[in-house]
């Protein structure tokens, strides 16, 4: 039975430091603007190795005062404000997304094909559906399996340069989903982290 090693003080260190710098540069990206919002997940982003990807976001909740620079993202603050926003009600796509992702055995962070807020794609202006934050943040991750959420969403994952070559697995949009769709999926995406590790030791 292999003893599982509690992270050193170096490690620790490391994980920090990777974790400023990459808040360093992502607010070069996006500076202070409160209608983008680049990921979703509950603490150090880089740690996470599955990405969901939809086509951009609709909440309005502003991302940086649930983000720490030592702690990375409070996800349930997050999630927290969002409904008390909204009366305590999700919308269809987040009510898919909370009962989607504690069924994955791997940390899961949530991104967007374009970072800029907007109620529906159709109404995000033409100069702001572009892919700058999703290629650093997919780049800085480098998750191992990408679920993209959509048709439109999946064109744009294909369209991109990711050099570690992750799973890619297409699903529906969101609002399309359900408690047996989401069941299915996550153990796709549990079977291909498995199948991933599995063949590290053949």
């Amino acid at each position: 039975m292999h003893e599982t090693k509690s992270p050193s003080c170096s490690d620790k260190v490391t994980a920090c430091n990777a974790m400023k710098n990459f808040s360093s540069q992502l607010r070069a990206f996006i500076a202070n603007a409160p209608e983008m919002r680049p990921l979703l997940c509950e603490g150090n982003p880089l740690t996470c190795t599955v990405a969901v990807v939809g086509i951009n976001p609709a909440a309005t909740i502003p991302f940086w005062p649930f983000w720490s620079d030592d702690k990375g993202m409070d996800r349930a603050s997050w999630v927290t404000a969002y409904k008390a926003l909204r009366n305590g009600k999700l919308s269809r796509s987040r009510a898919a997304l909370e009962r989607f992702v504690p069924q994955v055995t791997a940390r899961v962070i949530e991104l967007n094909a374009h970072a800029k807020q907007s109620k529906r794609l159709a109404s995000l202006k033409r100069e702001h559906r572009t892919t700058d934050v999703l290629e650093f943040v997919l780049g800085a991750v480098k998750p191992r399996v990408v679920l993209c959420a959509g048709a439109s969403a999946l064109s744009v994952v294909q369209g991109l340069s990711m050099p570690w070559i992750p799973t890619v697995v297409e699903a529906r949009h969101f609002i399309y989903w359900g408690v047996e769709y989401e069941r299915v999926l996550a153990e796709r995406v549990n079977s291909s982290l498995y199948t991933m590790d599995a063949g590290q030791f053949c």
